[in-house]
């Protein structure tokens, strides 16, 4: 199987308690969060939010999202139609309404994709999003044991492997 592309290494980070994925649902969510003019082009950034907590951001052209579509819709039954490029011109003429409308489409694209379980859990898909096995543990030290009525704990140094 070929890999897609990911344009941007994922940045860690804590998520919004209010934004985690629903017991029940897809192991993450995506969330359209912005866009950005780069190079005569709009990147459009999306948060990926994992059921561990987790979260990084990942950046994309519209042309790469709809190349990355065509490549998985030949592996994957049941991806949502990808949004329409529109009329040539349309961006110039509608400006900033038009990235915006074309961003909602792009959400709704991925609420979509992550309604069907096979398409969530498929490689391809997660690799889009930026979503990879942890590093292997190549040590771990036990820095802290606490007992307390709770139960018993630990605090821990894990290195990955190289």
């Amino acid at each position: 199987s070929s890999r897609l592309p990911i344009r941007s290494r994922p940045r860690l980070s804590p998520a919004p308690p209010r934004a985690r994925p629903m017991a029940g649902g897809p192991p993450f969510l995506v969330l359209l969060v912005g866009h950005e003019e780069v190079a005569n082009h709009v990147e459009y950034v999306f948060r990926v939010i994992h059921a561990s907590g987790s979260s990084w951001k990942v950046q994309w052209r519209y042309s790469d999202l709809s190349a990355a579509h065509m490549q998985l819709s030949r592996a994957l039954d049941g991806l949502p139609p990808f949004p329409s490029k529109g009329l040539p011109g349309l961006g110039l003429f509608l400006g900033q309404e038009f990235v915006v409308q074309r961003g909602a489409a792009l959400q709704r694209y991925f609420d979509g994709a992550l309604a069907r379980d096979e398409v969530a859990q498929a490689p391809g898909f997660q690799s889009l999003l930026g979503l990879r096995p942890p590093d292997a543990v190549a040590s771990v030290r036990v820095r802290q044991w606490t007992m307390g009525s709770s139960g018993t704990s630990a605090s821990l140094d894990l290195d990955a492997a190289p």
